[in-house]
């Protein structure tokens, strides 16, 4: 996959830097492409038996404005609809599959998140992400 909001780089040493640098934007924000995208990192790293460790950081001197607020919103709307269809239970667990929100996977590698400047409490959503 090729990656429009991260930059992922191993050393030598098999530590993984991911770097959150959204193209055109002052400030990193969460939307449906940086769910995916960050999906396929923790798979790529979880995946490699050469990579011992993870450091996600941001290249912008802020960390994360928090979530976009167009995708919160259709978010809400969409929950709503499910909620009304198939009930609450059912509805959370679709979305929460649907935004990529966990891997179902135990972590095998350590992860660190470092927040350059200022976040919107998105380091346990990614720490547990990863």
């Amino acid at each position: 996959m090729i990656y429009v909001n991260f930059k992922l780089d191993t050393d030598a040493n098999g530590i993984a830097v991911i770097t959150w640098d959204a193209p055109g934007r002052s400030m990193n924000v969460i939307d449906l492409n940086v769910i995916e995208e960050l999906s396929d990192i923790v798979e790529t790293v979880a995946g490699d038996r050469a990579i011992r460790g993870a450091v996600i950081t941001s290249g912008k001197e802020a960390f994360c404005a928090g979530a976009d607020l167009t995708m919160l919103e259709t978010s809400i709307h969409t929950f709503a609809e499910m909620a009304r269809a198939r009930g609450e239970e059912a509805a959370a667990t679709a979305l929460f599959r649907l935004n990529g929100s966990s891997t179902g996977k135990e972590p095998r590698i350590g992860t660190i998140l470092s927040e350059n400047g200022t976040s919107n409490s998105v380091s346990s959503c990614i720490t547990k992400s990863a």
